[in-house]
């Protein structure tokens, strides 16, 4: 896969893989979507750009941005710069071009169905039908809501969503709509092997998963020992880049002060972290399961703090951590938490 490069950061640790390494965008937008993925997918998802297939029904497809995750599917996410509206039944686009219209839909539908259509085709291909759907971002627009019958508005990816992006992503594909189970394991790499061309060899790949199941080992030891040496210190801040593992600091050090006894609430920003977290410790015994396992927003609404219609945008950051502390104040003390792990911390400032 020479056209392949996984993502390490200034530590040598592994995040997610990109194909290619350094796209060349012809469309600043796509870079800022491209940009906003690459930092939130996690170690094991692929983000690729620029993907073409000759389809014999569409022809001439082209996917701006493709995400496979492993445990989800695949997302195509076809990507619209400058301003663009939804007016008396068509697609507008207004940048320093002009205007003109567009058919964005129907451009990520064609990507969903070209995908399918060509993996499933391959007589390689033993993985099942692939569970697949698709996405619209517009960067440079602020969203309120849906965008004609076709773009409700949990199908956009609007400025505002970018911060979340893969989390939405995630809970996409995620959606009761899908009724097609997961691939069979392995479907992601089969994917590569017959977008990207000729596979490795299998020595290349043997040595390759030998090289990142003993990193996996060797940065879990670490981690378990330095959570043994700091156990003593009631308040922890760890920093650190993708892929360095503090999701699993976070996830073991709640489960650990879950034994001993706390009622701990283990908080994260992005939805995909949250769910991630609740299917880790869902099957630990009961002593060891957090209290609360989900995001700070969901939080909000357990104890009901959330916007209301005519609430300002900015309710979350600017309203909510009053009320929050507010509703906290007034919980029964047998509801209250005693510790807190926060992860994604940095999303929050």
């Amino acid at each position: 896969m020479s056209s392949a490069a996984r993502r390490t950061n200034e530590r040598g640790d592994m995040a997610a893989l990109t194909i290619p390494e350094h796209p060349h965008f012809e469309d600043q937008s796509e870079q800022v979507v491209w940009d906003a993925l690459r930092s939130q997918l996690r170690d094991d998802d692929v983000l690729l750009h620029g993907v073409r297939f000759t389809d014999p029904t569409h022809g001439e497809v082209e996917i701006d941005l493709l995400i496979l995750m492993p445990d989800c599917g695949a997302a195509v996410i076809e990507v619209k710069g400058g301003h663009v509206t939804f007016t008396q039944g068509e697609w507008r686009q207004n940048d320093a071009s002009g205007s003109r219209q567009i058919h964005p839909i129907l451009q990520a539908r064609n990507g969903v169905y070209a995908l399918k259509r060509y993996l499933e085709a391959q007589p390689s291909w033993s993985r099942g039908a692939l569970r697949a759907g698709w996405l619209l971002a517009l960067p440079y627009l602020t969203v309120t809501g849906a965008m004609g019958p076709e773009a409700r508005r949990d199908l956009i990816l609007g400025r505002e969503d970018l911060p979340e992006a893969a989390a939405i992503t995630y809970d996409r594909l995620w959606s009761p709509e899908f009724q097609t189970p997961l691939p069979a394991d392995g479907w992601v790499e089969a994917a590569l092997d017959l977008l990207l061309g000729a596979p490795d060899s299998e020595r290349e790949i043997l040595a390759r998963t030998e090289a990142r199941l003993r990193h996996s080992d060797e940065l879990t030891a670490a981690h378990a020992n330095l959570l043994g040496i700091i156990r003593n210190i009631p308040r922890i801040e760890v920093t650190g880049s993708a892929g360095t593992g503090k999701t699993w600091l976070a996830i073991e050090q709640a489960r650990r002060w879950a034994q001993m006894g706390e009622r701990v609430c283990f908080v994260s920003y992005g939805r995909g972290v949250a769910e991630m977290a609740r299917r880790a410790t869902e099957t630990l015994p009961r002593s060891q399961q957090p209290a609360y396992v989900g995001t700070f927003h969901q939080l909000g609404y357990q104890w009901g703090v959330h916007p209301g219609p005519a609430e300002p945008n900015d309710f979350w950051t600017a309203e909510a951590p009053a009320r929050m502390t507010e509703a906290a104040r007034a919980l029964e003390p047998s509801s209250r938490f005693t510790a807190f792990v926060i992860d994604q911390a940095q999303d929050f400032a």
